[in-house]
C-alpha cells in the first residue's frame, strides 16, 4: 500500500470505531460489535528529522611568503619569540593572546619537516595533504585551523612576524579572535639546494571552546526511526489484512472474533508507535538545540 493512502484508510478505520460504539443491526447480540480501532500518527518521519548538518572545519591559509632578501645579521628564529611578538601583534588590536599548544607545535613541526624532506614550499604537499592532515595526525580536535608559512631569512623573530603582519591574509590569522590556540615550528635547513629558513605558525579554535553535541542523543534517534519503520511496515500489513477481513453481512461469532483480534494488536502496536514517535520527536528537539547552539559558537 502507497503512502499517500494511508491517511484515508486511518480515516475509514477511525469512522469504524465510532461506529462499534453502538450494536449493529444485523447481529444478534452486542458482544459482536467491532472492536474500535486506535488512530495513527502518520507522517512521522518529516517529524524527527534530525538538524544533523554540522558546521565543517574551516581552514585558513594564505599564500605562503617569501623573503628572497638575505639576512643583514643572520638572526636564528625561535617559537618563543615568534609566540612574543605574534600576541604583541594581537594586544595591541585589543585581541586576546594565543595559548602555545604542544599538540600544535607537533603539528607544525611534522609540516616543516614534511616540506624540507619533499622539497616543496606549498600549504598542499605534493600528495595532497593539507594543513588540516597534520592537525588530525597530532589528534588535535579543532573547529577552525590557520596556517601561516615564510621561507627565506628575516632579521630574527620581530622582522618574520612583521613580514605576515605587512600580508593581508597572514595578518587577519594573527588577528583572527576565533583562534585560541598556536603551534609554532621554525629551522634552518636545504631547500633547492640552498640553505634557508622555514617558519610555520599553525593557529586553532579548539573543539572544546563550543558546547558539546552529545551524539547518544543522535545514536539513539536513529535506534528509534528504525523502530519506527518496522512498525509501520507492520501496521500497513495490518491495516490490509483488517480490511480483508472486515465482517460483512451476517458474520459469525468466529470471522467477528477474529476481526477483534486484529483489532487488538492493531491498537497496541499504534499505542507504542506513537508513544515512541512522541519520545523521538523530544530527543530530536534536544538535539537540534545542542547542533544550533554549536553552530552558532562555530561560527563566530
Amino acid at each position: 500500500m502507497k503512502r499517500s493512502s494511508i491517511t484515508h484508510l486511518l480515516i475509514i478505520l477511525f469512522a469504524t470505531a465510532i461506529a462499534g460504539a453502538v450494536p449493529f443491526l444485523f447481529l444478534e447480540d452486542l458482544s459482536k460489535n467491532f472492536g474500535p480501532v486506535s488512530e495513527l500518527q502518520t507522517n512521522v518521519a518529516a517529524a524527527i528529522n534530525t538538524a544533523v548538518a554540522q558546521t565543517d572545519k574551516i581552514i585558513h591559509a594564505p599564500a605562503p611568503l617569501i623573503n628572497n632578501q638575505p639576512s643583514t645579521d643572520g638572526s636564528n628564529l625561535t617559537t618563543t619569540g615568534i609566540l612574543k611578538w605574534t600576541n604583541t601583534h594581537r594586544q595591541e588590536q585589543g585581541v586576546l593572546p594565543l595559548k602555545l599548544n604542544v599538540t600544535l607545535n607537533q603539528a607544525a613541526t611534522a609540516k616543516l619537516e614534511d616540506m624540507f624532506a619533499n622539497q616543496y614550499f606549498e600549504h598542499i604537499s605534493p600528495e595532497g595533504l593539507g594543513p588540516d592532515h597534520w592537525v588530525d595526525q597530532s589528534g588535535y580536535e579543532y573547529i577552525s585551523i590557520g596556517e601561516n608559512l615564510a621561507l627565506g631569512s628575516y632579521d630574527g623573530d620581530q622582522d618574520l612576524v612583521a613580514a605576515w603582519m605587512n600580508s593581508p591574509g597572514h595578518r587577519e590569522n594573527i588577528l583572527n579572535q576565533s583562534f585560541q590556540e598556536i603551534g609554532i615550528a621554525a629551522k634552518k635547513g636545504i631547500y633547492q639546494g640552498a640553505e634557508t629558513w622555514l617558519a610555520v605558525q599553525v593557529f586553532a579554535k579548539p573543539l572544546s571552546s563550543c558546547p558539546q553535541v552529545d551524539q547518544t542523543l543522535h545514536t539513539k534517534i536513529e535506534q528509534n526511526k528504525t523502530q519506527l519503520a518496522s512498525w509501520d511496515e507492520q501496521i500497513l500489513e495490518l491495516q490490509v489484512t483488517m480490511e480483508q477481513n472486515r465482517p460483512k453481512g451476517r458474520s459469525n461469532q468466529e470471522e467477528i472474533d477474529y476481526y477483534n483480534s486484529l483489532v487488538k494488536q492493531y491498537n497496541e502496536l499504534a499505542k507504542n508507535y506513537n508513544t515512541l514517535t512522541d519520545q523521538t520527536k523530544k530527543l530530536v528537539e534536544q538535539y537540534n538545540a545542542q547542533v544550533a547552539a554549536f553552530n552558532s559558537c562555530a561560527e563566530q
